[in-house]
């Protein structure tokens, strides 16, 4: 009986991971940019979902999203990504609990071009010199994985990994001997403390 259990565990295991994996897939060509303000158009109606899943948010008005993409734009061509409004398919702001201030909250982008999302990307280290102090631009994460890096990140800040990043939806540490490895599961982080890595 408990091998039976063992076994039925496993293939849950592996069934969550697969829906992970496809749910992750699905926001492939997606970018999220915080602390950016290019909210110009008029504030939300009252009474708008607190989302801060992507998936759930939807546009208020026609014009919300023209402005959004003319201001996003204008961004983008200071960064000298070389976007068009061609390459976006959606964009939208995220209400999070996180964030105060209406007209800096996080702003989604759906690329219809994953070249363009590429350029963007590459620019994301160049934003402080570029004059976008407190300006990021991450990957749109499922929320296991967003976890996960939230937690690395804490990690990071104490001391207990040399860095985390994520590429292609996976959350990657580099750790204090330089061993970089794929991070799946809280538990891995946990065991950093038990080793003292």
């Amino acid at each position: 009986m408990k091998k039976e259990v063992e076994t039925l565990r496993n293939d849950m295991d592996i069934l969550t991971e697969k829906y992970e994996e496809i749910e992750q897939s699905q926001k492939a060509n997606n970018a999220v940019i915080y602390g950016l303000d290019i909210r110009t158009f008029a504030e939300a109606a009252q009474g708008e979902p607190d989302q801060s899943n992507a998936q759930n948010v939807q546009l208020k008005e026609p014009h919300d999203m023209d402005n959004t993409i003319k201001n996003f734009l204008k961004f983008s061509e200071k960064i000298d990504a070389r976007i068009s409004k061609e390459d976006i398919s959606a964009i939208f702001h995220l209400k999070t609990k996180m964030t105060g201030n209406d007209k800096k909250r996080p702003v989604l982008v759906k690329f219809s071009n994953p070249q363009a999302k590429s350029r963007l990307f590459q620019k994301k280290r160049h934003l402080k010199d570029l004059g976008f102090t407190g300006v990021y631009i991450n990957e749109d994460l499922t929320a296991k994985n967003a976890s996960l890096f939230k937690i690395a990140r804490e990690f990071k800040r104490n001391g207990r990994i040399e860095g985390t990043w994520t590429k292609g939806g996976k959350v990657y540490i580099k750790k204090l001997r330089g061993e970089i490895t794929t991070i799946k599961k809280e538990d891995q982080l946990k065991k950093l403390d038990q080793h003292h890595d």
